[in-house]
């Protein structure tokens, strides 16, 4: 059961599916398997690779699986102890296991559990971020918590990791993850009164060594204090995000979107910047360069020209 399917990057696709569900007893272990795009398994003889198979992922959890682009496959999980915790997995494209077999631990945080773990790739530096629930033993107060996992399976943020929000009488939850820059964008469900389901949408963007770049980090997505569900986050081709939930404040459900810039900024833009192919980072005088552009592209009327804000002083640039 479970199962989730994944392009490899390379003309074939990565499904990742728990063993079996059929009762609560059930070894509901993690496995995957990579086919070509003749839909012949490429991994281990034809056999899946065993992710997790030391213990039990809890009833209805779902594993989280992204592709590495490169024919290998990424998987976050939790699993229940005294305490849960949160583990992942890298699986290259041979089929081989990177990090130690059932996982490598994403957070040493004491005394308290780790649910629900949401996970980015980061290409360049084969590098993954996982953003996590916080919980303390009683599960009675949340927060969440972000970490970095070197493509060696090095905490780069601390043994814990990083605190977006702290274990508290406001709740977090639905973590979503995306590569954003040379960082990451999070976002996640505030609930702002212990035991009621209405919730807020607030993000925050972090850099590569994740420092909130936002001054007013975490920002509100949606501010309407409405019963939230299920929501989903992307990055579209001009490097805004986009997030789409289920939500409640008119009637029974309807599906609300949002768009979310990289400055932070929501709605459409006051002026016209054109299609975006980079996004910034932070520089020694501020959270980055960023280009822009006036006039029109005519060329009768000819008063085209390009802009920059942001960039170092006394500094040579290439447009």
């Amino acid at each position: 059961g479970f199962c989730t399917v994944v392009t490899d990057g390379v003309g074939g696709f990565i499904v990742q599916w728990l063993r079996n569900t059929a009762t609560f007893s059930s070894p509901r272990h993690i496995r995957v398997q990579r086919y070509g795009s003749n839909a012949l398994a490429q991994w281990n003889a034809g056999n899946p690779v065993v992710v997790l198979d030391a213990t039990s992922v809890p009833i209805a959890h779902q594993p989280t699986l992204k592709s590495d682009e490169a024919g290998g496959a990424l998987l976050a999980w939790h699993r229940s102890a005294t305490l849960s915790d949160c583990y992942v997995q890298h699986v290259d494209a041979s089929g081989t296991e990177l990090f130690a077999h059932n996982g490598l631990q994403v957070s040493l945080e004491a005394n308290r559990h780790k649910f629900d773990p949401a996970l980015a790739y980061l290409p360049a530096s084969g590098d993954m971020v996982v953003l996590f629930d916080r919980r303390d033993s009683g599960q009675g107060n949340r927060g969440v918590g972000v970490q970095r996992i070197s493509a060696a399976g090095a905490r780069l943020w601390g043994s814990d990791g990083i605190e977006l929000a702290p274990v508290d009488a406001i709740n977090e939850g639905f973590e979503r993850i995306v590569p954003f820059g040379d960082g990451v964008l999070a976002c996640y469900f505030q609930y702002p009164t212990f035991g009621n389901l209405n919730s807020n949408i607030l993000a925050t963007r972090l850099d590569g060594n994740g420092t909130a770049i936002w001054n007013s980090a975490p920002i509100a997505v949606c501010s309407n204090l409405v019963w939230k569900d299920k929501p989903q986050l992307v990055i579209d081709a001009t490097g805004d995000a986009r997030l789409v939930w289920d939500d409640e404040r008119a009637d029974s459900g309807d599906i609300y979107a949002q768009n979310l810039h990289y400055d932070g900024t929501l709605g459409i833009p006051t002026t016209s910047t054109g299609a975006l192919y980079c996004l910034t980072s932070p520089n020694s005088v501020g959270p980055g360069a960023a280009l822009g552009w006036t006039g029109s592209t005519s060329l009768a009327l000819n008063n085209f020209g390009l802009e920059v804000s942001g960039a170092v002083p006394g500094q040579s640039g290439i447009f």
